[in-house]
Order: C-alpha cells, then sequence, then structure tokens
C-alpha cells in the first residue's frame, strides 16, 4: 500500500480528477470531475460529491463505502464518456464495458480494474446540499434556473476516511 500522503501519488490523482475519474460503490461506476483530497479530524479523507438523483446517491447511503479509482491520463476515455452519461439503474456498465472489478483490500468498495491509482474510502461524514446557501452564479451556472430551488437535486458532499491508496499495477 502506497503512503496516502505521497505528494506525487496525490498530484498525479488531482490532475487527472479534472479529465474524470470513477467513483466506485457496490459495483457501479459513475463519473465524477469534482473530487478533492485532504486532512479532517485528524483522518486523511477524500471528499466527492454526488446528486441526490444519482444511482450512486443511494448505494453510497446503503453501504457507507466507496473508492475514487483513477485512469492514466489519456486512457479510459470512452468509459468514462459512457459512465457519466448512463444510470445503473437501467444498465450494468461492466458488463456494458467489458469492464471488471478490482477487490477492495483495505474495507472500501471495490475499484475498477485497469485503472492506475486508487483510493479505498468509508463514509464518516456527510452533508446534505442546501441550494440556497450556494453563490447565486456557481447555483446557476451548476443547477440552472429551473433547478435553483432548494429541492433542486442538490449533491450530498460525502467526506470519506482513505482506508488505503495504492497504484493499481506496483502492488499486484
Amino acid at each position: 500500500m502506497q503512503n496516502w500522503e505521497d505528494k506525487k501519488l496525490l498530484a498525479e490523482a488531482m490532475a487527472q480528477v479534472e479529465q474524470g475519474v470513477f467513483l466506485m460503490a457496490e459495483g457501479n461506476p459513475m463519473t465524477i470531475s469534482w473530487c478533492e483530497f485532504g486532512r479532517v479530524w485528524n483522518r486523511p479523507v477524500c471528499t466527492v460529491l454526488v446528486r441526490q438523483s444519482r444511482h450512486t446517491h443511494g448505494l453510497l447511503e446503503q453501504s457507507g463505502r466507496f473508492t475514487v479509482s483513477i485512469p492514466k491520463a489519456g486512457d479510459r476515455k470512452e468509459a468514462l464518456a459512457y459512465c457519466g452519461t448512463r444510470s445503473g439503474r437501467e444498465v450494468n456498465k461492466l458488463e456494458a464495458l467489458g469492464l471488471s472489478l478490482l477487490p477492495a483490500r483495505a474495507g472500501g468498495a471495490d475499484g475498477l480494474a485497469g485503472c492506475a491509482m486508487h483510493f479505498e474510502c468509508r463514509v464518516v461524514f456527510k452533508l446534505e446540499g442546501d441550494l440556497r446557501n450556494l453563490d447565486e452564479a456557481i447555483r446557476r451556472q451548476f443547477y440552472g434556473d429551473n433547478q435553483a430551488t432548494p429541492d433542486g437535486d442538490p449533491h450530498t458532499v460525502y467526506f470519506g476516511e482513505i482506508l488505503a491508496a495504492y497504484r493499481e499495477s506496483a502492488d499486484r
């Protein structure tokens, strides 16, 4: 297992987040591009945001576990696009794309096999978004005028304690 505070690992992870990474919950990959790594409550954490309408939201609510699987730069573009536009309620994304799971090593969720890095987490805190508290310009940009009310499908912010961080190829 790699030290989660390894600055090179975190720099590579954060650079890829903007291009898209996989949030894994109960075998369901969802593409995200909002993710933060840091330290809260004297614990290493990975913070992710999931809209309440998403299938992944329900999976996280049930399991309390997730893994962020990060592909190599420029890799998995088709899978990232597919997993960002399809719901796990309607299709098994792993089967549709011929992907497989990487078994969890430290109590997080299974990761997506073939990715460069994995951060296994357990939810230690969640915060339900209240769009009334969000800057108006940000609210309009990311939630639109039709969702600018408190019940307009806000995100839940999940703080996941990082249980393990590792490079797939280095530790297999």
